[in-house]
């Protein structure tokens, strides 16, 4: 199945892709689904016309062969038999240069119109902009038109309207042909007629229109075809130079199409790849990366080199040496455009969707334009006036880059074995006693402290379930990212940036392995049974790595990962990364005046529709979304799950739980006032009549985008997973004597609060960076949610944990003492965008910029800019 998949995808493949691209870009600028059907045909039918006129002339050679040869060969079979005549017959043929196979030739044109027609078969059969769409009188363009009812019975018109189309186009086009041609296009025509009967009628009209454009064609042909012949001394002279100019244009010609291919099918698609290779690793499944890379692979060889080298060699011999030309060029842009104006986007989704929608400037787009103009026009002189150098150039990008693609194998096989090495044999399960101390740490990835008011403002069952609780307002984190943010929340004031970097004899992944083990180390030393869940970068790994834990006495540790999720999105995930990942590499080798429709807000023109119960989400404005945020689902379920993770002990045992989830992390459109997943949201009314909850004490929280309505959601749904475990330790006796902490490692640059936008610096910074969540509940505590605005740090995570429970807490690994002190004064607060560990993994950060704040992180004046390193 999968081997009929990839010839599919290596033969037709490209030319649905192109039929997908065409008819998405019409349909954004032209609302009419039927007229775009007929433009597609139009631009399609004038793409291939070179190609028609060819197949047309071999088949007029090739009956021209049969019937000067006709008279000879009959003589031949009547009067001969057996050997005799096959030797006869082939001394005839090879005399005449002639071959039994050339009768093939007749039927060039046919064979042809069989991937297109497959492709768009494919293409508007299933197809978004098709259904529930009408066009003049036909009601629906993705059903059977039904344009006529006798009785109780419908009657497709279209069909045969086709039909007659056909027919007419035959009559012209075999007029002075022999019988067995006219036959032979009166059984086509027939079997379209059955074929198509039932097909939707967009289809339908899709090949009745390129019908049409062929009768038309054939009737230009007729007008045009009585001009003279050239005399044979000519024809022989001009093949001759044609054979000379073809051989010195086949070398420039291949080895364009072969970098093309690389470039599109390997080099850019593992590029990708290799930047996050975990993050591409189906887990549910299991698969290794590198089978998209295959796919990739597959439909560059049908783009750039199976097609082109069709329309090659049905060229002419000028047509041959512009051919070469063009995709030399194309090789050439494809290099400038994907090194050079294509980067610089931010961050994106394992389906090759940006999380911030990129912005194509039109100033990039003139630079990118004349930057590609111009390597557009040298190549083409190159090609032109230094063939052999030109070709030289296309074997080098050809060898470059596939060894550059090639050579990220490792890193990408690598990243699959890191995930798999994730997978955890038993399923999760931690003790909690009703009888002896319970501590918990639950780490919300990314949760917003600054939004807590406003989702207790909407939802009170929250304050309920979050019974005793204390809320941190004013607190900050040490860095914007994971990697950079953690260290000091597991481990305390010793794992700050600024004191990673003074370790500068360690590696990064060997001080986060440290901090990583600091709190289940220090309680499991005072008797307490440690489990640990889902430890962010344990290993210093995407998925984390829990051999960290491997030798340590009373510490347990287990991943997640998609074990809870109660739908297989394995498949409709790989199909659209497959899809995505090749037209991203079409996207960013395009001009960048190009790339915003190829990119398409990451649809990358996807026109088919989708199974949104499985489908990757897709957002519609800031309230509308249709299909699944996997990896969302992945944590939500999760979590949702902790009931069944729990073990409950009756007697006194102490225990340790530290718990990491990233629901608050996934950005995912959710069903509103549920904050649950769902196949279809549509929170408009909602959203129109809950803008007040935005608003809390005064102050509001801007909402401008769908991130910030994405953020929101995902951070009521985190609070509302773990409220529902909280009334299940309530339920089970086991609440009053568990000191819970919620806390994140780091917040989000969304721009929400006003008094966190602190523009007036010499590098300006959205705090809102550096605002995690922080709330805590002790032992014995009740009452409605408090507000503290004691100036906090994540850092302080370890020792509120401890406090009372542990005498003198220290750290296990140097011996300090955990204290509050390292707060007073000025917090140095670090702010990359290097959060990948797979690039950042040296001893010490990579440089980035360092800003200051004390007592205060709502006051602007506390905040400084301390400079960039």
């Amino acid at each position: 199945m999968q081997f009929f998949s990839e010839l599919y995808a290596l033969i037709f493949g490209p030319i649905q892709l192109v039929f997908e691209i065409l008819f998405s870009v019409l349909n954004k600028h032209i609302p009419v689904s039927g007229l775009n059907i007929m433009l597609l045909s139009l631009v399609f039918s004038l793409i291939v016309l070179p190609l028609y006129m060819r197949a047309d002339k071999i088949q007029e050679e090739a009956r021209e062969a049969e019937d000067r040869l006709g008279p000879v060969i009959k003589h031949i079979k009547q009067y001969f038999k057996g050997d005799e005549r096959f030797m006869i017959l082939q001394t005839y043929y090879r005399q005449n240069n002639y071959s039994p196979l050339s009768v093939l030739k007749s039927s060039v044109s046919l064979l042809l119109q069989i991937p297109f027609f497959l492709a768009a078969y494919r293409m508007l059969s299933n197809n978004t902009y098709l259904v529930g769409r009408s066009f003049g009188p036909i009601q629906d363009l993705g059903s059977p038109d039904a344009m006529l009812a006798i009785g109780s019975v419908t009657v497709n018109v279209l069909p045969f309207i086709m039909t007659a189309v056909n027919l007419i186009s035959a009559a012209v086009y075999a007029n002075k042909m022999p019988a067995k041609s006219k036959i032979q296009l009166l059984i086509m025509a027939a079997l379209f007629l059955v074929l198509l009967y039932n097909s939707p009628s967009g289809m339908v009209l899709y090949w009745t229109c390129n019908n049409l454009f062929s009768l038309i064609k054939n009737i230009v042909m007729k007008l045009v075809s009585k001009k003279k012949t050239a005399p044979k001394a000519s024809k022989a002279k001009a093949k001759k130079e044609g054979a000379k100019a073809s051989k010195s244009s086949k070398g420039l010609f291949v080895f364009s199409c072969i970098a093309c291919a690389v470039l599109a099918g390997i080099y850019l698609p593992m590029t990708v790849l290799a930047s996050a290779p975990e993050e591409f690793v189906d887990m549910q499944s299991l698969a290794n990366p590198m089978t998209y890379v295959i796919d990739s692979a597959v439909k560059g060889i049908g783009l750039f080199i199976l097609w082109p080298s069709v329309f090659y060699a049905m060229a002419s011999e000028k047509g041959k040496k512009i051919i070469a030309s063009v995709m030399f060029a194309l090789s050439v842009s494809i290099v400038v455009n994907a090194h050079f104006f294509s980067n610089g986007f931010g961050t994106m989704s394992d389906v090759l969707v940006y999380d911030v929608a990129p912005v194509f400037t039109v100033r990039n787009g003139l630079i990118s334009l004349g930057a590609t103009v111009g390597a557009v026009v040298i190549a083409i002189l190159i090609a032109k006036f230094g063939n052999s150098i030109a070709t030289v150039i296309a074997l080098s990008m050809t060898l470059v880059f596939a060894g550059l693609g090639i050579s990220k194998t490792g890193t990408i096989n690598q990243g699959f074995a890191d995930a798999k090495k994730a997978c955890t044999v038993n399923d999760p399960e931690f003790t909690l006693s009703r009888n002896g101390k319970n501590v918990v740490v639950i780490m919300l990835d990314r949760a917003l402290g600054p939004m807590v008011p406003y989702l207790f403002g909407e939802n009170e069952s929250l304050n309920k379930s979050f019974d005793g609780f204390t809320y941190y307002r004013n607190t900050v984190s040490y860095g914007a990212y994971t990697n950079f943010a953690t260290p000091s929340m597991y481990g305390g004031y010793e794992y700050t940036p600024e004191k990673i970097n003074e370790r500068a004899n360690e590696t990064l992944a060997e001080k986060q392995n440290e901090a990583v083990k600091v709190m289940p180390v220090m309680f499991a030393s005072q008797g307490f049974k440690s489990t640990v869940i889902n430890p962010s970068y344990a290993g210093y790994k995407w998925n984390s790595d829990l051999t960290v834990f491997d030798g340590l006495e009373n510490v347990s540790a287990y991943n997640t990962l998609f074990r809870y999720v109660p739908v297989d999105y394995g498949k409709a995930y790989k199909a659209t990364i497959m899809r995505n990942l090749f037209c991203y590499s079409l996207y960013k080798g395009a001009p960048v005046f190009v790339q915003k429709y190829l990119y398409d807000n990451g649809s990358y023109n996807d026109t088919k529709i989708p199974d949104w119960s499985t489908a990757p989400q897709v957002r519609s404005g800031m309230s509308v979304s249709y299909g699944h945020n996997k990896e969302f689902e992945a944590e939500y379920w999760a979590v949702n799950s902790l009931d069944k993770m729990t073990k409950i002990d009756e007697g006194t045992s102490n225990n340790y739980l530290f718990y990491c989830s990233r629901i608050t992390h996934e950005d995912s459109y959710l069903k509103e006032p549920e904050y649950a997943p769902a196949d279809h949201v549509d929170n408009t009314l909602f959203d129109k009549a809950n803008q007040k909850r935005f608003r809390n004490n005064g102050k509001m929280m801007l909402m401008l985008d769908d991130l910030d309505y994405c953020h929101y959601q995902i951070n009521m749904a985190g609070l509302m997973s773990v409220a529902k475990w909280l009334d299940y330790l309530k339920a089970n006796g086991c609440y009053d004597n568990t000191r819970i902490i919620l806390v994140s490692d780091h917040g989000f640059g969304l721009a929400n609060f006003p008094d966190l936008m602190e523009y007036g610096l010499e590098s300006p910074i959205d705090a809102e960076w550096f605002t995690p969540l922080l709330m805590v509940k002790d032992f014995g505590s009740h009452g409605s949610l408090k507000t503290s605005e004691e100036f906090m740090t994540n850092a302080d995570t370890p020792l509120l944990a401890a406090q009372g429970v542990i005498d003198n807490p220290t750290n296990p690994f140097t011996g300090k003492k955990l204290t509050f002190d390292a707060k007073q004064g000025e917090q140095k607060i670090f702010y990359s965008g290097e959060w990948n560990v797979s690039k950042n993994n040296g001893n010490t950060f990579k440089p980035g910029m360092w800003y200051s704040v004390k007592e205060d992180i709502w006051k602007k004046e506390n905040w400084k800019y301390l400079g960039g390193k």
